[in-house]
Formats: structure tokens, sequence, C-alpha cells
């Protein structure tokens, strides 16, 4: 792409803003992406705080479910009772400690206590169909004496449960009431649990219970009481209220282990539950306490640590541009010089030379730069790693991973771009050299992966060349771990070898490996800063190598490729010249 610049430019802000339209488009994607990555670590968080309410609801309502059904097992104990003998005592009554109630079987069983109970009667007084009481309950005394002689069937709530418990042989949970034994303090909400006692003979059908009904053994059930003595008296940090019915209002509320939550949104969810042939609905919210510090930074924190990056790739890639520019402009005063006279070429050409250097320069300058922020960013998130780790979520922990390894490989691919600048920066020490020597050094540098995989590197004698040792250790390392990385595998041992052949102008130096190959049309792609073939998942890597190698060669006046078929292994091919024709033509 071609690109004219003009001294006009500057006074046209629309120009100016066109030239520098990539580092505005990563400016612009930076934010999309720590946006992004913000949203997604919050709708993360969000979901595992969903999972968590959804899970603490049926555990409360599992809990709820069982205690009631603990109480109905009780009863049925006391109905054990009753079958088993043909008349209770009262002492006998006593002695099993159950809490039960057994209505009367007709009113002469009251009339018959009277001797005993002196006070005794049937209440509220009053001419009904039907009569029952209470003659049997535990234990006798305090407050529970004042149901003594409740007929429990004259009340509305209390006689429709007792019908259902009749009707179907099975135990029946009441709507709320006030309990008959409370008192003026500490009134609380009540409910009962009845179950039916019928006179042995068959009971199948309806008529056949109600005509062999004996009475009911019952439980009555202060909702206060029994919900402490089930989840305590700490709130936790869901609400939840149980409401008599189908309906959640303040008139049905049987209990609330704490005050609506105060936040904005809570998560909430309605259920209603089936108990004994009865229906509660539980409202649930959540509470300030429900989820961790650390859950409600991370989004924040994902983001920002991506804005960061996002911020300092734009910088990088604004100083390139406008360095970039600077390099134009003086490339076309230059050639208007040129142009001119032919005196002042060389003056030119020199001015050219010392851009591009201090291009050089600038690279290397800001990759060095680089450095340093990007240990703040690294140190940063290991500082929230090691303060909030303990109090995120597993989703959370892993997020933070992620921020972490991006800032590790963002390191990696400055560390790889300092490496690239430093190949022009740096003098080259171009001196006779025995390929061999650097061969087995940078084998000596790879120890530890060539021990590790098996790898298998041969050379036989090496020609002398005119090299910079160093720079020619550093191609031949480069290679050699491209070529054990894409050669290993599951029953595959990585082979290389070294070889070198004569030329009109120096010697072809070969490097051959057994790896999985390259695709012709690939074979100029992969010398390209930065650019990989396969997935990061699949081969790790930076995509600097291959380039770093062919600026190294290309500048000991050499040329760089690669002879290879996919599956049939690769063989990257540069050419040096000899010592002897570099003492020649110096």
């Amino acid at each position: 792409m071609r690109m004219s610049l003009s001294a006009t430019d500057e006074d046209r802000p629309f120009r100016a803003w066109w030239r520098y339209r990539a580092p505005w488009a990563l400016l612009i994607l930076s934010l999309l992406l720590g946006v992004g990555a913000w949203r997604i670590t919050a709708d993360l968080v969000q979901r595992s705080h969903e999972q968590r309410f959804a899970l603490e609801t049926r555990q409360i309502e599992s809990q709820l479910r069982a205690r009631v059904t603990a109480n109905i097992q009780v009863l049925r104990g006391a109905l054990g009772l009753l079958r088993a003998a043909e008349r209770v005592t009262r002492d006998e009554c006593g002695r099993a400690r159950h809490e039960a109630r057994v209505r009367a079987e007709a009113p002469s069983q009251p009339e018959a206590l009277r001797p005993l109970f002196r006070d005794y009667a049937v209440h509220p007084p009053g001419e009904r169909p039907l009569l029952t009481a209470i003659v049997y309950l535990e234990p006798f005394a305090s407050r529970n004496l004042r149901a003594f002689g409740y007929d429990m069937f004259s009340e509305p709530v209390r006689r429709e449960a007792m019908e259902r418990a009749r009707d179907t042989g099975e135990p029946a949970l009441s709507g709320k009431v006030t309990l008959v034994q409370e008192t003026d303090t500490d009134v609380q909400p009540g409910f009962l649990v009845f179950l039916p006692v019928y006179r042995p003979g068959p009971a199948a059908t309806v008529e056949q219970r109600r005509g062999r009904l004996a009475g009911f053994v019952y439980s009555p059930l202060r909702a206060h009481d029994l919900m402490r003595g089930t989840f305590g008296h700490g709130s936790g940090d869901v609400r939840f209220a149980v409401y008599d019915g189908e309906s959640a209002n303040p008139d049905t509320l049987l209990f609330a282990n704490a005050e609506p939550s105060p936040l904005a949104n809570p998560l909430r969810r309605r259920q209603r539950m089936q108990i004994a042939g009865h229906t509660w609905t539980v409202a649930y919210e959540t509470l300030p306490g429900f989820g961790s510090r650390g859950d409600i930074l991370l989004p924040g924190l994902v983001g920002l640590a991506s804005l960061c990056i996002g911020a300092l790739v734009y910088g990088v890639a604004l100083s390139w541009a406008r360095t970039r520019d600077r390099a134009l402009r003086m490339a076309q005063r230059m050639t208007a010089d040129l142009r001119r006279s032919e005196a002042e070429a060389k003056l030119l050409s020199q001015r050219l030379a010392e851009s591009n250097e201090d291009l050089q320069q600038f690279a290397y300058a800001a990759s060095h730069d680089l450095k340093e922020p990007l240990r703040t960013i690294s140190s940063s998130l290991g500082l929230v790693s090691r303060r909030f780790g303990e109090r995120l979520d597993d989703s959370g922990r892993e997020f933070l991973n992620y921020a972490m390894e991006g800032a590790r490989r963002l390191a990696e691919l400055v560390e790889q771009l300092l490496e690239y600048s430093r190949v022009q920066t740096q003098p080259a020490v171009l001196k006779p050299l025995d390929l061999g020597e650097a061969v087995q050094t940078a084998m000596d540098d790879l120890g530890a992966l060539i021990r590790e995989t098996g790898a298998r590197i041969e050379y036989a004698r090496l020609p002398q060349v005119t090299a910079d040792f160093q720079q020619m250790t550093q191609v031949f390392q480069n290679l050699f771990s491209n070529a054990i990385k894409y050669s290993r595998g599951p029953g595959r041992t990585p082979q290389v070898r070294v070889s070198a052949e004569p030329g009109a102008h120096g010697w072809t130096i070969r490097v051959q490996d057994n790896g999985i190959g390259i695709a012709p049309e690939h074979h100029d792609r992969i010398f390209g800063m930065f650019k990989r073939l396969h997935p990061r998942e699949e081969y790790e890597g930076s995509g600097m190598g291959l380039a770093v190698c062919k600026r190294i060669v290309q500048r000991h006046g050499g040329s760089i490729w690669v002879e290879s078929e996919p599956g049939k292994g690769a063989t990257f091919c540069f050419t040096l010249p000899t010592a002897d024709s570099e003492r020649r033509a110096a």
C-alpha cells in the first residue's frame, strides 16, 4: 500500500485521523473487548449465584418437608400405640411421650372423664350435630390444659383438615390458625397435622371410613418454634417466607426468617409445596450477605485488565504510526532533494539511513519499555489472586487465571519482539566460524527439551563460514525447537539431521526433520512476524522464531526457504558465504 503525505495534511483533522485509523481501531477494539470481558465475567458470576440460590432453596424446601414428615411419623407412632391396645389409659399415653390428641368417640367419653376431672367440659359450648373433644394430650400441664376438652370440629379451618383426613385415611395438614394453647405473650401462627383412627374392619371406601372413624391423632405446631428449631435463629444469606395457601400476602404469612431484602435487584423465587394434602407457598430472595466480595470485584478486575492491555497496545501502535509518518515524510523530502541536486543525494541517503536506524531503535526501545508496565500488570493480577483468590468461586478463579495467562503471553510476545529488534540494532561480529560449534551450542541450550522428548539430532562435519556465533546459534536453536515441537507425538521420536552443500557463492545449510510437514501455500507465510499455522492449544509458540531466523540470515547476506509437503516432514534451507569468499570480498 502506498501513502502520500503533504504538509497541508497537518491542517486537515480528518486526514490526520485517517492516517492513524489503525491505532484508533485497536483502541476501539480494546474497549469492546474490555466491555465484553466484563460482561461475560459478570454473566458467569450471575449464573453462579443463580445456581447456588436454586440449590439453597431446594435445601430449604427439603428441610421443611422433612420436618413436617417427622411430625407425621410421630403421629403414626401414636396411632400404633392406639392399635396395640384395646384401651389406652392416660398413664400409658404419658409414658409413651407422644404428642398426640385423640378425638372422643361420643359425648359419653367426656362425661366419663368428669369423675377424674371435675372441671372438664367440652368447649366452645353450644349444640352441634357432632361434638368432638380433646381427651389425651401430652405434656398434660401448662398451656396445654387450655386445649383440654376443646371441640376442634367446631372451627372451620380445623374441620376442613379433619374431614380430609377422615375421608382419605391419609395425614392432613390444616390451614393457618391460632392454637388454643396460645397465651397473651409471644402469640404465633400455627397449624395442625391430623391422622385418622379407625375402628377394626374394612375401610376401603369413603362411606366405610366415615362409619368406622374412632378419632384423630393430631399434632399442633407453632410455626415460629417449628421453623427456628429446623433452621436456627440466624437468617443466613437467603430470606424465605412461608405462606398458607396458594397466595403470598401478609394475612397468610406463617413464618419469615428475615425482613424483606434491601437489595435493589435480589434473586427471587416463589414455589408452591404440597404437604399432607395442603398447599404452602414459599417465597425466597437473596440478602446482602449472598455472594462474596471477590465475586463483586472480579468482573471489574477482568475488564480493567483487558482495557489496560488494550491501551498499551494502542500506545505502541500509535507510536509506530507516528514514526512511520515521520519516515515517509523524510523519504519524500529526500526524493525531492535528489531531483533538485545530485550533490545532495549522499546527504539524503544518510538521512534515510538514520531514519531507518531510528525506527529500529524505536522498535527496540518500545519493546523494552513495554516490559515494565507488563510486569506491573502481572504483579497486580498476582496480588489480586493472593488477596482475593480464596473468596472467588471456581469460575472466578478460572477467569482470573485467564487474565494472568493473557499477561504472560503478552510478555512472551514482547520478549520475542525485543529479540527480533536486537538482530538489527546490535552489531554482528562477523568472523570465520565452524558451524558445528554453533550446532553443538544450540543442542546444549536445548538439552532439557531433547532429553524430555528423546529427540535425535545428527550432523556430520560442517563447513567454516563467516558469521556471528551468537546469531547462528540462535538460528539453529529456533529451527531445532520447531522441528522437535512438530515432530513429537505418541509413538513418534523427533529426528533432526543437519547437512551442508557447497554452492557458487557459499554454502547451503539444510535442517531436515520428520514432523507433520507444511503445505506449499504456507511456505512463504511462515517466515512473517507472528505468523502461526496452528492454534495455540495444539502447538505453543509466538510465531516469531522463523521471522528471527530470516532476519539473521538476510543480515549475513543469505536467504532462507523451506521444502516440505504435509505428512512428509520439512527441510529448512539457508545460505551463508564461506570464510574464504568473505575474505576475498574484503
